[in-house]
């Protein structure tokens, strides 16, 4: 009679293989990969409860001319975040930006959207300049221009705010369909960066740098190129915005964008967009941005202080970083 054979030993592969059909721990991934989205639908209801004027039509519409800002901004720091990189000079260029179209108003829309593109083609340059041919760390580099840029908008101002400027108050102030033009041009903008990153050869090779940069280099990408690019698109979004700001209070004040650095990054990092590269993009950011924007509404509607939100806003975008780690320790794990 022949010995039975006996089973052999499970593997690590294979012990992980059931693990993972564990409903638990289905679940589990399924809350760490959308996290992002349970965050939103849970603020949602929460704001819903706290405040009955949450879901009206205006309250709606007034986050959304809210968030425009940051949200146009978010978009240029998806694209560098992407690519590993990090851009901390975006509020001060928003406010450099922001004074010098109230300077030279008289221009008109046109005359200012031209100068407002200068300054941020001017300042996104020069950071990707560094980061790619002098080999400055992003970090170093916009932290540096960060300060230049805010010291330029005050001494160009003088410290005192520039009034009355109403010559295109029609876009920060207006409305199309009973919807915020700011608004629309934040949809557009994302509309635009989303088609970029998705369906195009220039948002594939994004990912493909931010990635692994060394393999893409080796496929014959021009990594370089790619870095920098996604600093000129950062400078200019956050220009633009400045310049919405400017024609929305329809005055020039040189502090305008202070810390909006970092409301950026923490609606990119909460979005999904990691620091590793690669991975994320421009609808976790467009979710990261309403998220803030919500954050921001409902503690305004409970009359909660500015000190205390700035409090609340740190705590969450500790959390989004938290998120995104775990996100990558899931997904290696898979």
């Amino acid at each position: 009679m022949k010995n039975e054979a006996k089973p052999m030993p499970v593997g690590l592969a294979e012990e992980r293989e059931l693990e993972a059909k564990s409903p638990l721990v289905r679940v589990g991934n399924w809350l760490v990969e959308y996290s992002m989205y349970v965050v939103f639908v849970i603020l949602i209801i929460i704001s819903t409860i706290l405040s009955p004027y949450f879901l009206s039509w205006s309250n709606f519409t007034n986050i959304l001319r809210q968030v425009s800002f940051n949200g146009i901004i978010s978009i240029g720091m998806c694209m560098v975040i992407l690519m590993r990189g990090i851009d901390l000079s975006v509020g001060s260029t928003f406010g450099l930006a922001a004074v010098l179209v109230a300077g030279f108003a008289d221009w008109g829309f046109w005359g200012v959207l031209v100068l407002a593109i200068v300054v941020g083609l001017a300042i996104g340059a020069f950071n990707g300049l560094m980061v790619t041919k002098v080999k400055i760390e992003p970090f170093v580099v916009t932290l540096g221009t960060l300060i230049i840029g805010r010291g330029l908008a005050y001494i160009y101002t003088q410290g005192v705010l520039i009034p009355n400027i109403t010559q295109f108050r029609w876009i920060g102030a207006g409305y199309v369909f009973g919807m915020p033009i700011p608004a629309l041009i934040m949809i557009v903008f994302f509309a635009i960066g989303y088609f970029i990153q998705t369906s195009t050869v220039f948002g594939r090779r994004c990912y493909a740098v931010g990635g692994n940069p060394e393999a893409a280099k080796m496929a014959g990408i021009n990594t370089s190129f790619y870095l920098f690019m996604s600093y000129v698109v950062a400078g200019i979004l956050s220009a633009f915005a400045g310049l919405i700001m400017t024609s929305r209070m329809t005055t020039g004040e040189p502090s305008a964008g202070f810390m909006f650095e970092l409301d950026a990054i923490a609606a990119v990092v909460m979005g999904g967009t990691t620091f590793h590269g690669g991975r994320g993009g421009i609808i976790g950011t467009v979710f990261g941005v309403l998220i803030l924007g919500i954050i921001s509404n409902i503690l305004n509607l409970l009359n909660v202080s500015s000190y205390t939100q700035m409090v609340i806003k740190g705590f969450f975008l500790i959390f989004a970083v938290v998120l995104a780690e775990i996100r990558k320790m899931v997904t290696a794990a898979r």
